[in-house]
């Protein structure tokens, strides 16, 4: 065909000329020629560019076998060879290699700049997965008036910090650069004390005088306390909070028998259904619960009453408290007091058995009026006296202060029956009358036979008169020889007695001996 051939019809890419090649047809040998198709359709024969080496990482390739390989080795992009194996190396990023970004966690060196943001995702909670880079071994950059603060999409923003010049705490400013911050438990309450650039933060415990926190430690609180939901504490039992009271819980600043613990009962409180279980408060204050002992009858006074309704009657019946019952109803008798009969005191007239001691004094005359406002229109008698001892007791004592002088004194008849008495006096003058106890001090003291001896006696605080009459009694009775000669009052506080001694032989008193040198002084001034 030296015009050439046309093969038209062809679609596409694809020509309608088949060079008579099938897949069961042998290749041909390798040749240095190819053929080529033009814009137009024309098939060219072409010669071919004969590759003779390949040269990859410094490693020339002859062939006829060439493999390539792929790795991630090295600290940046390269190629090396060995044989007629070439291998390209792609390293990972990392703060000491140039490389690809993986999906795996990596360290990069160098500042990256993300021109429109960069999303960290994955956190948790309030937890960024974002890490800035510092680590404890990291030196603090220096002091800037800038911060980051991250939204709630997670978009971080650099922010001006709003700078601190001055710190005041307890009303003390401190300028720093150091500032110091402590913490105490003095004082009484919150509070915060401040020294130079020092400030301390004081949290005392809470107490009687004090408003502050709870210790671990035993506390003794002031003001009415109130647990809304209730407390359990018993002796290492588990208080609400899941804590253990193992010292108990005391409240103190009880008055009498009232306890100052409130255990949430108003009188809007609906009452509980019946228990088997009953409160107690020891000696110490702790509270028990205990089972209570249902009960089933009372007995009083006889035999069991079982209810549903039982009555209680009082009356005064019998010789001493008891109780009689008859079916449901029991009857508690309280007599009068009386000789025979252990019992009340009333209002009425009585006659009471035993001695009876009235331990802060009793006053009683005919138609007067008694301490606690009653009237004894008949007096009061005391019986049981032996000889001429009575059995009342007017509550005077060794170290009862004497009352003032007076011309009146109490006289006892033979029935025992005490009367008030005026003094008797044969002058129309009054008359007073002081009655003392002496002693001879030194000890002992010998009266000599012959002239008499006179005893000075000092009775601290007595007023006595010049003019009185004085009269010496001795309290022991003394030997017949012995002779009281007389005695006077030489002044005011001191009695002067002369004594003598009738015979030939001395006589010898002892003051320690008994009451041998003691002697009663009776003073009457008129």
């Amino acid at each position: 065909a030296n015009g050439g051939l046309t093969v038209s019809g062809a679609t596409a890419s694809s020509s309608n000329l088949t060079l008579g090649l099938t897949s069961a047809t042998a290749a041909a040998a390798q040749t240095t020629k190819y053929l080529s198709v033009d814009a137009t359709g024309k098939v060219t024969l072409n010669a071919l560019n004969t590759l003779t080496s390949v040269t990859a990482g410094g490693i020339t390739m002859t062939g006829p076998a060439l493999t390539y390989l792929t790795s991630n080795a090295g600290t940046d992009f390269s190629i090396s060879a060995a044989g007629n194996t070439t291998t390209w190396n792609l390293p990972d990023a990392s703060a000491t290699a140039r490389g690809l970004v993986n999906t795996s966690s990596q360290a990069f060196l160098g500042i990256k700049t993300f021109n429109t943001g960069v999303s960290v995702l994955g956190a948790t909670g309030p937890a960024s997965n974002l890490t800035l880079g510092l680590t404890s071994a990291t030196a603090a950059a220096a002091q800037t008036t800038k911060y980051l603060s991250v939204d709630a999409t997670g978009k971080v923003t650099l922010n001006d910090l709003n700078a601190i010049t001055s710190v005041t705490a307890g009303g003390i400013t401190m300028t720093g650069p150091a500032l110091t911050y402590l913490t105490s438990t003095t004082g009484t309450d919150f509070s915060i004390s401040g020294l130079g650039n020092t400030s301390t933060w004081n949290l005392p415990d809470a107490s009687v005088t004090a408003r502050g926190v709870i210790n671990t430690a035993a506390q003794t609180f002031g003001g009415l306390k109130t647990l809304n939901n209730g407390v359990i504490v018993n002796n290492g039992s588990i208080l609400n909070n899941g804590t253990t009271a193992n010292g108990g819980l005391t409240v103190s600043g009880a008055t009498t028998n009232t306890s100052n613990l409130t255990l949430g009962l108003t009188s809007g409180t609906t009452p509980g259904t019946a228990s088997d279980r009953f409160l107690t408060v020891d000696a110490t204050g702790k509270v028990t619960l205990n089972t209570l002992a249902a009960i089933t009858s009372v007995t009083a006074g006889g035999p069991p009453m079982t209810g549903p309704a039982l009555i209680y009657n009082t009356a005064n019946a019998g010789t001493d408290f008891s109780i009689t019952s008859s079916g449901n109803t029991a009857t508690w008798n309280l007599p009068d007091a009386s000789t025979t009969a252990r019992g009340a005191v009333t209002t009425a007239a009585q006659t009471l058995g035993g001695l009876k001691t009235f331990g802060n004094g009793v006053v009683v005359n005919n138609g007067s009026t008694l301490n606690n406002g009653t009237t004894a229109n008949n007096g009061l008698s005391v019986t049981g006296a032996t000889t001429f001892t009575s059995n009342l007791t007017l509550g005077l004592t060794s170290a009862t202060t004497p009352d003032l002088n007076t011309d009146k004194y109490l006289s006892v008849n033979a029935s025992g029956k005490v009367t008030l008495n005026s003094v008797n006096v044969s002058s129309s003058i009054p008359i007073k009358i002081k009655a003392y106890h002496i002693q001879i001090i030194e000890a002992p003291v010998w009266l000599r036979v012959g002239a008499p001896q006179i005893f000075n006696f000092v009775i601290a605080g007595a007023t006595m008169s010049l003019s009185s009459t004085v009269t010496v009694s001795p309290v022991k009775e003394i030997l017949a020889s012995t002779k009281i000669n007389w005695a006077r009052v030489l002044n005011a506080t001191t009695i002067q007695v002369a004594m003598s001694v009738e015979g030939t032989v001395d006589q010898k008193l002892n003051p320690g001996v008994g009451n041998e040198g003691d002697f009663y002084v009776t003073v009457m001034e008129f």
